[in-house]
């Protein structure tokens, strides 16, 4: 796969969670849910950099 696929995959991943994150009434899985967002921000600036 492609690093610009991968990217724009991991974009729409972090959009979906975020949605996920705001509708979500659970305190603990918000934490859960920012902690992939975390996680996935962080592997999508890896690939950027990596060109």
């Amino acid at each position: 796969m492609g690093r610009r696929l991968e990217c724009t995959i991991f974009s729409h991943e972090i959009k979906r969670l975020r949605i996920d994150h705001d509708n979500c009434k659970n305190e603990k899985m918000k934490a859960v849910i920012q902690t992939d967002i975390s996680l996935i921000e962080k592997a999508l600036e890896e690939l950027k950099k990596q060109g």
